[in-house]
């Protein structure tokens, strides 16, 4: 059995490569190698006075570029067939060389069925037959894909043939083209020289109209100065006039602008003392309400205070007091000690008695943590 899924695997990998390289064939076939006609350049009658040097030259200019792009084409046309052909050649190359492993691998298995011939059966010797059948058919579709390789050629050496004929036909329109404009430019400078004889003649008589329009002018000239002298100096004495107009109302706009901005400076200068007083006496009466407020948490903590015995007079220590909302105390600590762990213990009883502790007049100066000095004789 895997000798079987073997040659089969070979085979549908050949008859794979084999299909890609017929479509390859009916593709390059199917292409369009004919030349493209190219258009003889028009034989246009020439006008001496009419025609156009710039034109003449943009008309040759349109066929020479004509040509290269239909060189190109053909190069393109021709580099496309040797690319195809030269992929025709690899995957030839390829099928020869899977030919011959395929010829190997027949080799090896002939030898092994010598070798194993009696204890074979009818099925293995059918199997062997229809290796060499394959084979056969393998050689068949090399030697077809050997003869497409040379169709292929042909047609490259008719192509670059055919390429060569075209260009040549090129160059001979080309040169004709050259010729043609040699011949209209030759025809152009005589009709320039004429052209520019009858130009002299015309500046001429042109020059002669022109001196005595000249002379008419500069009378007409003068006699519309005079007049516009005339209506310059009524301007300017009517513009004197509204300038001193203007300058006057001016005036009389800057002056009520100032007063209007004294007016505002003095409004903003009594507004800015007022509010300097008004947070000033905003600061005080905070000052007063925060005195007030820690003297009412420093005198419930005094009211419910015990002196521990023995205790020495002049202690002091810090205290720092977290409460919520409410006043409730939530955590009392001696920050800072007196040196007398009695004394420290008995502010901090003080403090728990004392809860919840006196709230602010003003709810904004509620903090929920203080800290403050107690010291009994202080």
């Amino acid at each position: 059995m895997g000798l079987r899924r073997f040659f089969d695997n070979a085979s549908a990998l050949l008859l794979a490569a084999l299909v890609h390289i017929l479509l390859l064939g009916v593709l390059l076939v199917s292409l369009d190698w004919r030349p493209r006609a190219v258009d003889a350049p028009t034989q246009v009658p020439v006008q001496a006075m009419v025609l156009d040097e710039g034109r003449v030259a943009e008309e040759i200019a349109a066929l020479k570029q004509e040509e290269l792009r239909e060189r190109e084409l053909e190069r393109e046309r021709l580099q496309s067939m040797e690319e195809a052909a030269e992929e025709a050649r690899e995957q030839r190359l390829s099928e020869e060389r899977r030919l011959v492993q395929v010829q190997d691998e027949l080799s090896e298995l002939q030898q092994e069925h010598e070798q194993t011939l009696r204890s074979r059966s009818r099925e293995e010797e059918e199997r062997l037959e229809e290796l060499q059948r394959e084979q056969q058919r393998q050689r068949e579709r090399l030697d077809q894909l050997k003869r497409q390789e040379e169709d292929l050629a042909r047609e490259r050496e008719a192509a670059l043939a055919k390429l060569e004929l075209e260009t040549s036909a090129l160059e001979e329109q080309a040169r004709l083209a050259e010729e043609e404009k040699t011949r209209i430019e030759s025809e152009l400078r005589e009709a320039e020289e004429r052209k520019q004889a009858a130009e002299r003649e015309r500046r001429r008589v042109e020059e002669q109209r022109r001196l005595a329009q000249a002379e008419e002018k500069r009378k007409a000239e003068e006699r519309r100065r005079a007049e516009e002298e005339k209506q310059r100096l009524a301007e300017e004495k009517r513009r004197a006039e509204e300038e001193r107009k203007r300058a006057e109302a001016e005036a009389r706009e800057d002056e009520e602008a100032r007063r209007a901005a004294e007016a505002q400076r003095a409004f903003e200068s009594a507004l800015a003392e007022e509010q300097e007083e008004l947070a000033l006496a905003q600061a005080r009466l905070r000052d007063k309400l925060l005195a007030e407020y820690s003297l009412a948490i420093r005198a419930a903590v005094e009211r419910n205070w015990i002196r521990p015995p023995g205790a020495p007079a002049h202690l002091a220590c810090v205290v720092r007091v977290s409460q919520a909302p409410s006043g409730d105390v939530v955590t009392v600590q001696i920050i800072e000690s007196s040196g007398n762990r009695a004394f420290d213990s008995s502010v901090e009883n003080a403090v728990w008695k004392s809860s919840p502790l006196p709230l602010p007049k003003d709810v904004g100066l509620f903090r929920r943590d203080l800290q403050f000095v107690f010291d009994p004789e202080g």
